[in-house]
């Protein structure tokens, strides 16, 4: 009982997380062209654009990958032009973690093991882990994404999953 909970628990949260990234999103819509992919020298992953692509890179890596044992390669960033691209990047992104946690539903404390390439080491984590490192490393970096559009000359919005 109490591991479906948790399970809920996880897919609640990242629903909130989607409201929030929906938030960010529509932010970038309103750039002039250019702006999206303009890289910001020595702040976040280069550019707004290329910092969406990483978030979603690591949900590719920890979920597709490492939990998932998915041979998919993690989406290149020079295929991400506009925010139409990130948008179906994120859906992508969203049917994955979906099944993931469908899969997964009754074991959110159980060890998953998998390979970590660059280490040449297989590792183990929980569900719990996983998915907690997933979505606050995606707020990590919504951050920076605000700053770097304000940089950029415009009013972020809240973006918070509280918002006012």
């Amino acid at each position: 009982m109490i591991r479906i909970e948790v399970m809920k628990l996880l897919a609640n949260q990242y629903a909130l997380i989607q409201g929030s990234r929906e938030v960010v999103i529509s932010f970038c819509e309103g750039f002039k062209e250019g702006d999206f992919i303009l890289p910001i020298d020595d702040f976040g992953r280069g550019s707004i654009r290329d910092t969406l692509v990483h978030i979603a890179n690591v949900y590719e890596f920890w979920i597709g990958h490492f939990a998932m044992q998915s041979l998919r390669a993690t989406t290149e960033t020079n295929l991400i032009r506009t925010t139409q691209d990130i948008r179906n990047l994120f859906s992508a992104v969203d049917e994955m973690v979906e099944l993931f946690l469908q899969e997964n539903s009754h074991r959110p404390d159980e060890r998953i093991v998998g390979e970590i390439p660059s280490l040449h080491a297989q590792k183990e984590y929980s569900v719990l882990q996983l998915m907690t490192h997933v979505m606050t490393h995606e707020f990590h970096h919504k951050g920076q994404i605000m700053t770097m559009g304000r940089m950029l000359g415009y009013t972020p919005p809240d973006a918070d999953v509280i918002r006012f």
